[in-house]
């Protein structure tokens, strides 16, 4: 239950804390404030150019995807839908990558960080073609 609860959090909370109140209520035993993280300025600041100069420089830009990533990055569903099986696949494709790129493709190591079996891990990898380049 827990390990469905954690991976559910993952999937609607992409890159976010999950605070208790983020969590279904009957999980919630307290009531608390949402969590605030203080950041250093040079963090914040650093941030804020990111977002400033990385906007206009995409090749995909001009694109126009299938499902709007700040909707469904957000956790909500958008209103046309999306291709659950398609989008849970990229998903998953993505962590292993960053895993395997992390660790320099050690698959031990990797599987470790993802939480996974190592040969589940090689699996995965010869299902959806993941080699060093």
């Amino acid at each position: 239950e827990l390990a469905n609860l954690v991976e559910r959090m993952v999937i609607m909370f992409p890159d976010k804390v999950v605070d208790v109140p983020d969590l279904p209520a009957k999980y919630r035993y307290i009531e608390v404030e949402p969590y605030e993280p203080e950041y250093p300025e040079e963090l914040m600041e650093r941030d804020a150019f990111n977002d400033i100069f990385s906007t206009g420089f995409s090749d995909y830009d001009d694109e126009e995807p299938d499902v709007p990533a700040t909707t469904v990055d957000s956790g909500l569903l958008p209103d046309e839908g999306i291709e659950l099986k398609e989008y849970l696949a990229e998903l998953e494709i993505s962590l292993i990558s960053q895993a395997l790129e992390r660790y320099d493709y050690v698959v031990a190591r990797a599987a470790e960080i993802l939480g996974v079996r190592r040969t589940t891990l090689v699996e995965k990898m010869k299902k959806y073609n993941l080699t060093r380049d």
